[in-house]
């Protein structure tokens, strides 16, 4: 999780001192930005971006949901031994739970996490 640091000045001076107390601190200047007249707008910032950081969010829901939904496909086959396919044998219908709880996760991640 990204760490942020926001603060109001009054006047352009200001933030050019803050901005200087900043970098002699040791933050180099791609991790400092000014927002402002004459500087960045809202527009300009990527890490404000209301859809990247929600695209962020779902991929790292997908990274958790998949395997736990796959894992809870195959024991659902397991405690029910509902055959989708007899010709594929207990080996494949586990395989198809599996792939059957990783779609409901799936599912589930995106319109959980995909706002």
């Amino acid at each position: 999780m990204a760490e942020y640091l926001v603060a109001t000045v009054s006047d352009r001076t200001k933030a050019e001192t803050v901005y200087e107390a900043l970098q002699e601190l040791g933050l180099e200047s791609t991790e400092v930005s000014i927002f402002g007249a004459g500087y960045k707008t809202a527009a300009d910032c990527e890490t404000f971006d209301p859809a990247a950081v929600t695209q962020r969010q779902l991929k790292r829901l997908m990274v958790v949901i998949l395997p736990l939904g796959f894992i809870g496909g195959v024991i659902f086959y397991q405690t029910f031994s509902m055959n989708f396919l007899p010709i594929l044998g207990h080996l494949g219908n586990s395989a198809i739970g599996g792939l059957l709880g990783a779609g409901a996760g799936a599912m589930g991640g995106f319109f959980v996490g995909g706002d």
